[in-house]
């Protein structure tokens, strides 16, 4: 890069207000709303300078928007660093070149079109690298003999699908949903009209600035070592097996945001066998900005319902709550059909449909009458408030999981770590 997009590429990586930045710019890029969505993505992108870097998949409905997020996120991360397919064949990635997908983003735009890749995509996911053994005919001898092949990883995996996907791999990502609200879908109008206005084709205008300013400010953040002094007084639910991989990842989280925010902070070293690292530490702020954007995936990773079915279920019970309130009725009592939740929430029949039978299959609604050629009728059982976090906000549900909130951190003291004295970063 020039010396002047250096200098311009510091200047934002130095900025105060640099998460509302980067916020503002992905606005202007097109994604409206979605604050806590776009920045995830933009973490989860960033996380691949981590030695355990994150993954994200979109689940949602057809035409909500999921390849759109990923898209324009994908755009600020630096061209070198992006893998972008429509699809992988089973056997892509055993024998691609050594070190291609190193620290990298591999960026499959459905789902489907990895499902044939999903074995060696998870391993790349947890082992960080995949290591394959073949028999092939010796061209000197013409005997057969084993070579094995190495891909180095890690790797950060972005997808989206319209349908669950299976739990070996949704365990291994963060899972989040499109915005499908009516107020939602507002906002995304009022942009595309916005779109063809003199201010905003002003704005079009200036996307190529922006891009370039991201992406060079990616390149300058340096994967250094993160340490988390507040860990061990960190709180995390442990009620289920998944959970596990849910600490890793909230981990994570903390430490891409310190990462991000390493122009602005001390860079520490600590000598170990002879070798000094440079690290940066996690904040009080960063464990508070992941409590928020954890709080909403780890909701929805206990519920073991997708974004979509768990938004049907609310639904549902605010509707089913109305008519028991307007008839004097325990919403247990109520009935209703497709078509009566079709017209209420203006779903496709498809989608309405796959959501139901999910519903029905895990018992938070129970089929009362229906059956081949018949009128389907269901009613919501007695323990559909299982689901109820699903309506909390973000503070409630912060709240409700046991997360430690910044207030309840003590200022940590200098960390043993720490052989010398702290640096600021320093433009060259």
């Amino acid at each position: 890069m020039s010396e002047a997009d250096h200098e311009e590429a510091l200047a934002f990586l130095d900025r105060l207000d640099l998460v509302e930045a980067i916020l503002a710019d992905l606005t202007t890029l097109g994604l409206v709303g979605e604050d806590d969505n776009k920045f995830l993505a933009y973490l989860v992108a960033t996380s691949r300078k981590l030695d355990k870097p994150l993954s994200l998949s979109v689940i949602s409905r057809a035409s909500a928007g999921k390849s759109w997020l990923l898209t324009r996120v994908i755009e600020l991360m630096p061209v070198e660093d992006v893998m972008r397919y429509t699809r992988i064949s089973p056997r892509a990635l055993f024998y691609d070149e050594p070190g291609r997908y190193k620290n990298k983003i591999l960026f499959i735009e459905e789902a489907i079109g990895a499902k044939e890749a999903d074995l060696p995509v998870r391993s790349m996911q947890s082992e960080r690298r995949l290591s394959n053994l073949v028999t092939m005919t010796d061209p000197k001898t013409g005997k057969l003999k084993t070579q094995e092949t190495v891909v180095e990883g890690p790797l950060t995996y972005l997808t989206s699908s319209v349908e669950p996907l299976d739990y070996e791999t949704a365990t291994r990502s963060f899972e989040i949903a499109i915005d499908e609200s009516v107020e939602q879908t507002a906002r995304v109008v009022a942009r595309q009209f916005h779109e063809h206005t003199l201010d905003g084709v002003r704005e079009h205008l200036a996307t190529e600035a922006i891009v370039r300013r991201h992406r060079n400010a990616q390149r300058l953040i340096e994967p250094f070592v993160v340490v988390n002094p507040h860990a061990p007084k960190l709180r995390f639910p442990t009620g289920t097996l998944r959970l596990r991989r849910e600490a890793l990842k909230y981990l994570s989280l903390m430490a891409v945001l310190a990462l991000l925010h390493q122009h602005q902070r001390p860079v520490r070293t600590f000598t170990q066998n002879g070798v000094t690292y440079r690290y940066v530490e996690v904040y009080p702020a960063d464990v508070d900005r992941a409590n928020r954007l954890m709080a909403e995936c780890l909701a929805r990773a206990l519920s073991d319902l997708p974004g979509p079915a768990q938004e049907l279920l609310l639904k549902i019970q605010a509707y089913v709550t109305e008519q028991a309130g307007q008839r004097r009725l325990d919403p247990e009592a109520i009935t209703f059909n497709r078509r009566e939740i079709r017209e209420r929430l203006e779903w496709d029949d498809r989608q309405l449909r796959r959501n139901l039978d999910l519903l029905a299959e895990q018992e938070y609604v129970e089929v009362v009458a229906g059956s081949f050629g018949k009128r389907y009728v269901y009613r919501l059982s007695p323990d559909h408030r299982l689901i109820v976090q699903a309506g909390l906000s973000v503070e409630e549900k912060i709240r409700a999981l046991g997360l430690t909130a910044s207030r309840d951190l003590e200022t940590p003291s200098r960390s043993d770590l720490d052989e010398e004295k702290p640096t600021l970063r320093r433009k060259p």
